[in-house]
């Protein structure tokens, strides 16, 4: 997927203006978000091989989404704690604890395709929200046209994977039956 890549690229385009008068910077300045980005990668590598092969990529996108889920809630449990944010850090907790939990089967090609749908939506969301901001500079439109693209085409390769999925099983079972 080519937008997986282009998203990964866009991790170093300017992206943010910290002030009105700065200049932009690009979210590699950022490492906390990096992971937004890095999906772009995972997805694009996940996609480029074998349903057979798909393991080890799988295994990496799943361990990267593992990793930001822990993160994200680490963070968010501190803020509850600190009091700045109440109920919505419970909802992102909930939301990381999902994460974690759809992540810890076998990457099969349907599991790899179906949470590259939702790591896919994730970073078009977070990207489409840094590009609607105030002092968003190009870099950030580039990054969520692209987390946009990629979002289209996880959600295509979910439905061929479900389709294989189903013509294997049919093959498999002799059924031509398609209840």
């Amino acid at each position: 997927m080519p937008s997986g890549w282009v998203l990964l690229v866009s991790v170093f385009l300017p992206a943010l203006k910290p002030c009105a008068s700065s200049e932009a910077l690009p979210m590699v300045m950022v490492p906390f978000l990096w992971p937004v980005y890095l999906v772009g990668l995972l997805i694009a590598l996940a996609a480029a091989v074998r349903p057979e092969a798909i393991a080890v990529r799988g295994t990496a996108l799943f361990m990267l989404i593992r990793g930001s889920a822990i993160g994200l809630a680490g963070a968010m449990l501190f803020e509850i704690l600190d009091g700045n944010i109440g109920v919505e850090a419970l909802v992102v907790i909930a939301i990381c604890v999902a994460a974690f939990g759809v992540t810890w089967r076998r990457p099969t090609e349907v599991a790899v395709a179906g949470v590259s749908v939702l790591a896919a939506g994730g970073s078009f969301a977070f990207t489409l929200v840094l590009s609607s901001a105030r002092l968003s500079a190009w870099g950030a439109h580039v990054a969520a046209i692209a987390a946009g693209v990629l979002a289209l085409g996880t959600v295509a390769w979910l439905g061929e994977a479900l389709w294989a999925r189903r013509v294997a099983r049919i093959v498999q079972t002799g059924c031509t039956s398609w209840r």
